[in-house]
C-alpha cells in the first residue's frame, strides 16, 4: 500500500543498522500508519546529524544510551509522521519521511551492518546518545483507546465571571449561554 505526502499517525514495527554508500553509518525505523501504509525513515551519525537522529529515536520512545542495542519495542510509541515528496537524482517523485514528531521484518538496508560493527558503532556513539536525555514518558495507551480518548469532545470552558454581571437577571429570562446581550 503506498503512501500519500502528508501528517499520518504511525508506529515503528521494524529496525534496522546499515552502513550508507558513503560509508556513514545509519539506522532505519519502518513505521506502519494507521491506514496500514509502511515506510521507513533513515537516521545518519556523522557530527552534524547524529543529534537528530537520537532526537527522532527520543521521539519514539528510546529511552536508552547505546543505539546498538535499540530494538522495536524500545522505540513504539506512536508518533506523527510528516511524509513529504522528494525528486531523486533520476528525477522520479518519491514519498520519504521528512519529520518524526510526538502526535496532536528489518527496514531495507543497501548494506546490512554486521553485528561485530554494530558493536563498534554502538560504542562510537553511546557518549553522544547519552547526551541527549530522554523526556519522561506517559504511560502507554492501546492505539483503539489513543484514538477513541482523542474523539471526545472538549469540556466546555467556563462562563466567564464579571462581578458586575448581573447572572441572577439573565437567568430569569431563560438564557444560560453566558453572552449579556
Amino acid at each position: 500500500m503506498s503512501i500519500n505526502p502528508g501528517m499520518h499517525q504511525a508506529h515503528a514495527v521494524a529496525i534496522g543498522f546499515g552502513t550508507a554508500k558513503t560509508g556513514t553509518e545509519q539506522i532505519a525505523v519502518t513505521f506502519e500508519t494507521d491506514s496500514g501504509s509502511r515506510i521507513s525513515w533513515y537516521g545518519y551519525f556523522t557530527d552534524k546529524a547524529a543529534e537528530y537522529a537520537i532526537k527522532t529515536l527520543r521521539t519514539c520512545g528510546w529511552q536508552g544510551d547505546d543505539p546498538a542495542e535499540i530494538t522495536v519495542d524500545d522505540i513504539n510509541d506512536p508518533v506523527e509522521l510528516d511524509v513529504q515528496e522528494e525528486e531523486d537524482r533520476n528525477g522520479n517523485v518519491k514519498c520519504k519521511v521528512a519529520w518524526v514528531n510526538k502526535p496532536g521484518g528489518a527496514p531495507p538496508m543497501k548494506a546490512p551492518m554486521p553485528a561485530d560493527k554494530r558493536k563498534a558503532f554502538g560504542a562510537a556513539w553511546k557518549a553522544a546518545c547519552a547526551a541527549v536525555k530522554p523526556q519522561p514518558r506517559a504511560p502507554k495507551q492501546a492505539p483503539r483507546a489513543a484514538a477513541q480518548q482523542a474523539q471526545q469532545p472538549a469540556p466546555k470552558a467556563p462562563l466567564f465571571e464579571d462581578p458586575g454581571y448581573d447572572r441572577e437577571g439573565l437567568d430569569a429570562l431563560g438564557d444560560d449561554d453566558g453572552v449579556p446581550f
